[in-house]
């Protein structure tokens, strides 16, 4: 007899986190922005515990920032956080590139390529969010077949932030999606012929341009950080 398992179903905190999450990585909550629990509740049409349960286990993934006394906010990146999670990118996805090539290169590829055909359709189509979400796939799909779990937890746990700033500064400064499109393209390209070294070439290429507008951001306006 086959062993049989049942779907544990999902928590109200589970669900609740996970709405914050996407409303983050949307845009609809700004980094930065103090989040009230009554008002997040009131939303929801549920008590604040659900919700304020969620927002205490979300602080593990740095996505939210619970100050004493004064609130719970969505986290800001200062310039050093961004071109410090810039170095953790570089060294973390080609890495992960490698191993998933020794492991399973073909279906490595298949993820990478779906990826990107679903961000050039959101690009022509102006659909920023979407852009953002499968430009967030992509380099997950880096991981997916890297073998090692550790490797790949790693990289979750810090995903949420990466997305977030991602989608913060694309939203800013759209005039980057044009390149980002071509160096995802060509990132594909590198990985199939295993010419890794150019791989971590261009992703710090690819990635230092989040240092670049954290710093324009950063003196147009030096309050945000």
């Amino acid at each position: 007899m086959k062993n049989i398992s049942l779907e544990v179903p999902r928590s109200l905190t589970e669900i609740v986190g996970d709405k914050i999450r996407q409303a983050i990585l949307d845009g609809d909550i700004a980094l930065g922005e103090m989040i009230s629990e009554e008002r997040l509740a009131q939303s929801f049409g549920i008590s604040r515990t659900p919700v304020r349960d969620a927002l205490t286990s979300m602080q593990s993934t740095g996505l939210i920032v619970i100050r004493p006394k004064r609130g719970t906010f969505v986290f800001r990146p200062a310039e050093q956080d961004i071109l410090a999670i810039s170095e953790f990118r570089v060294v973390m996805e080609t890495h992960a590139a490698k191993l998933s090539y020794a492991n399973n290169k073909a279906l490595m590829l298949i993820a990478l390529q779906a990826a990107q055909e679903e961000m050039e359709k959101a690009h022509s189509d102006g659909d920023f969010i979407r852009y953002c979400r499968y430009d967030s796939t992509f380099h997950e799909a880096l991981f997916e077949h890297c073998g090692n779990d550790y490797i790949r937890k790693s990289y979750e746990l810090a995903s949420w932030k990466i997305a977030a700033i991602r989608m913060e500064f694309g939203r800013q400064f759209s005039q980057v999606r044009e390149a980002s499109v071509s160096e995802h393209r060509e990132i594909i390209n590198l990985i199939n012929k295993g010419d890794f070294n150019a791989v971590e070439a261009l992703l710090k290429l690819h990635v230092s341009v989040l240092g670049e507008l954290s710093k324009t951001m950063h003196d147009l306006s030096p309050s945000l950080n």
